[in-house]
């Protein structure tokens, strides 16, 4: 049970798990809103992409695997469309909304998948997987760490510029 709930931890699911299995469940949930009607079908599509636009222009481009495999097709998509920033040139309020659009998306594709009990158990597991590893305990996604800080003394949220600056350096070294 040990070795299942460090397999679930680590980062090597986080990558597997998101970076090359979400994006299947993304256009099944568009190929199963076109099966209940055409315009759920188009409803969803449009949340969908611009979910992905804003994954990749918020968290992607922050990412400190950026342009990398190890998150899977998005870490190697994104450098095509935007350039690499900082994970603090953004306000801990966005990474929050973003946050919460993340999660209202996993309901989301969940109640698209209601709709197929056949496939839904596995979409349901997956999805509860993924908040529990992941969006709950803010590991692994971009920048939901960002978020830990927002708790942290004021002294701690001041040291911001020297981890840019060792950030910085790790990168120009890669």
């Amino acid at each position: 049970m040990d070795k299942a709930i460090k397999l679930f931890k680590s980062r090597q699911f986080f990558t597997t798990w998101f970076g090359v299995g979400i994006p299947p469940f993304l256009f099944g949930t568009v190929y199963s809103a076109y099966l209940i009607s055409l315009s759920w079908g188009i409803i969803t599509a449009v949340i969908i992409a611009f979910w992905i636009h804003q994954t990749f222009r918020t968290t992607c481009r922050r990412c400190q695997y950026y342009g990398t495999t190890k998150c899977g097709l998005p870490g190697i998509i994104a450098p095509y469309l935007y350039q690499k920033q900082s994970p603090f040139n953004i306000s801990l309020r966005r990474i929050k909304i973003h946050y919460y659009f993340d999660l209202t998306l996993i309901i989301y594709v969940n109640l698209i998948y209601a709709h197929f009990p056949a496939i839904y158990p596995l979409v349901g597991i997956g999805s509860l997987v993924g908040y529990l590893i992941v969006f709950r305990n803010k590991r692994f996604h971009g920048l939901l760490w960002r978020l830990k800080e927002e708790n942290a003394p004021k002294v701690m949220r001041e040291v911001k510029i020297p981890i840019y600056k060792i950030e910085r350096a790790l990168l120009r070294d890669m």
